[in-house]
């Protein structure tokens, strides 16, 4: 595995523990500022600053438009950590769009 591929997994990776760090924080009431300041949000947070750090050092070393195009994978790690972690529905449309969006990934990052 490449070192560029490496860092885009791990791009792929906070950004989807982000979101979904942020989804379970966003259902916490909270004392705080706003009252959504809580561990889990902080935690989707630090997940961002975490992926935006990989995802600038693979773009040190890979093109911009094949690096977008494997960051585009977040949309199908988060809808599938939705469906698993948060029992969220899953329509027949979402599938084929992550299909979609795999495809395109492919053809991207093969052209």
């Amino acid at each position: 595995m490449s070192k560029h591929l490496l860092l885009m997994m791990l791009t792929v990776c906070c950004n989807v523990a982000a979101n979904l760090f942020l989804k379970a924080g966003s259902s916490v009431q909270s004392a705080s500022i706003l009252g959504i300041i809580n561990l889990k949000t902080i935690t989707g947070l630090s997940c961002f600053a975490l992926g935006a750090l990989f995802y600038i050092a693979a773009l040190r070393i890979g093109s911009l438009s094949v690096s977008q195009a494997i960051v585009s994978l977040q949309y199908v790690g988060v809808l599938i950590g939705a469906y698993l972690i948060f029992n969220e529905h899953l329509s027949g449309f979402q599938l084929i769009g992550c299909l979609f969006v795999c495809i395109g990934m492919i053809m991207v990052t093969n052209g």
